[in-house]
């Protein structure tokens, strides 16, 4: 179960770069990084 959701544009790449480096650092999984573009058909 995550602590935390964060909610992020996975369009834009610096957010991306940032979800990904905080993905690294999360290595207990307590965040769940939620694209607000996934499945938008985009």
């Amino acid at each position: 179960m995550s602590a935390l959701r964060v909610y992020y544009d996975g369009l834009c790449p610096l957010c991306t770069k940032e979800i990904n480096h905080i993905k690294r650092l999360d290595t207990r999984g307590l965040m769940d990084m939620q694209d607000i573009n996934a499945g938008s058909g985009r």
